[in-house]
């Protein structure tokens, strides 16, 4: 924009995963629960039960032979990085990526920080053929002296 503020920006999202195979027996055993309420208390999308039930499962899964889809489970899409960093303190994650079995990927994701303000863009068609292009917050009403005044939404 004219003053310098910015319109849209590109900024880190994280797709979190867990790998239940990565994590030693007894820090599983010991830790599961406590992971899955600290998720279950950030995230909101599953209960504690419901964590604690698809980890031991996972795990079950992959010792019984059954090895598809139990190395990366998905906790969390699109996570901002104050969520990210708060996982990172959580029990078993605390062990990182090795021993601990936090996946993680930077996705980078468009925001628009003026919402709807940087998609309506109105347009003036003055005498003359001169043009002025303007962002405003509302729908455009005074259109005075003006031969078109014509509102776009993008």
């Amino acid at each position: 924009s004219k003053d310098g503020a910015l319109l849209a920006t590109s900024v880190p999202r994280y797709n979190i995963f867990f790998d239940p195979i990565a994590v030693a027996d007894t820090t599983f055993d010991k830790q599961v629960s406590a992971l899955a309420d600290s998720l279950s208390r950030l995230f909101r999308y599953k209960t504690k039960a419901e964590y604690v039930s698809m980890f031991k499962t996972a795990r079950a899964n992959y010792k019984a032979g059954k090895k598809s889809g139990t190395r990366r489970l998905k906790i969390a899409t699109k996570a901002t990085l104050d969520e990210y960093k708060r996982l990172r303190k959580f029990p078993v994650f605390k062990y990182g990526q090795n021993r601990g079995g936090l996946i993680s990927e930077t996705v980078y994701v468009r925001e628009k920080p003026y919402g709807k303000l940087t998609k309506m863009i109105a347009f003036w068609w003055l005498s003359g053929l001169k043009v002025r292009i303007t962002i405003t917050l509302k729908a455009v009403t005074d259109c005075r002296k003006k031969d078109v005044c014509m509102v776009m939404r993008g």
